[in-house]
């Protein structure tokens, strides 16, 4: 039996070969890939490094930069490989989160640090008439690195949130869906965003970084472990968040906030005193 298991191994792998050998060729040259150039014909361009882009149902490309800007841009196509921009909308409601140190008082950090929000992830539904997108975002503040030399930097490591955009007719609503997601002490966040539907409800699918070394805790990480819902893919049900009321901190709209570990050197805002 076992050397009619290798016969069998041996054959297959000598049909993979042949066909790698025959086709690949051939297929590698069917393939291939042609760039085009976007005239912002004297708007406003990206800066900061794009993250994350998605066309619309409007037919307007919605595009995400590293530190909190949302740039919407028309485009016009002119002919093959000729795309021009005619006009651009540009938000600031990531940038407005109020950042935080990890003990919960205001960001020490410099003004570009506690001004702007790493942003990652973004992902675009709704109709023509009332788009609707969803950005991912978190503590700017990179600290650890290499060798752990940046050291703790006090950043939030529950600073991710999740922000909803709704188009009324006539503005964006804006609120924070979810509060509270993991952010590790180096640069892994909450990211990249997608919309399923599981049993016919609606599900935003969350990208969530680590804040280990492959599970391990690590000098680049500031020996930090993994904490609830860090490395992992998680789903928001959509309608479960829709059902709660909308509430205000300091004039923001948010939904949901996810409950963190208790810090004993201070009050809970909840009024629970019970550590465990």
């Amino acid at each position: 039996m076992k050397e009619h298991y290798s016969a069998v191994h041996r054959f297959v792998g000598f049909l993979c070969l042949f066909f790698l050998l025959i086709f690949a060729p051939s297929l590698s040259a069917q393939v291939s890939f042609s760039q085009t150039l976007l005239n912002y014909n004297g708007n406003q361009n990206l800066s900061g490094g794009v993250t994350g882009m998605m066309f619309g149902p409007d037919n307007r490309l919605y595009v995400t930069s590293l530190h909190g800007k949302v740039n919407i841009f028309s485009i016009e196509r002119n002919g093959t490989n000729d795309y021009q921009v005619t006009d651009v909308e540009v938000l600031d409601d990531i940038q407005d989160i109020v950042n935080h140190d990890d003990d919960g008082t205001a960001c020490s950090g410099s003004f570009f640090q506690c001004n702007n929000r790493e942003t990652i992830g973004i992902v675009v539904t709704g109709s023509a008439q009332n788009p609707v997108f969803y950005v991912s975002s978190s503590d700017v503040r990179i600290g650890a690195g290499s060798g752990g030399g940046n050291g703790d930097v006090g950043l939030d490591t529950n600073s991710g949130v999740i922000t909803r955009f709704s188009w009324t007719g006539s503005s964006w609503d804006v609120v924070d869906i979810v509060r509270g997601l993991p952010r590790s002490e180096e640069n892994h966040a909450t990211n990249g965003l997608d919309l399923v539907t599981i049993g016919g409800k609606p599900y935003l699918l969350v990208a969530q970084g680590g804040h280990t070394n492959g599970g391990g805790p690590s000098v680049n990480f500031v020996f930090s472990t993994e904490y609830a819902l860090a490395a992992a893919v998680l789903a928001i049900d959509l309608e479960a968040i829709d059902s709660m009321p909308v509430q205000l901190d300091n004039g923001r709209k948010y939904i949901y906030d996810l409950p963190t570990l208790d810090d004993p050197t201070r009050p809970n805002a909840n009024g629970i005193t019970d550590p465990d």
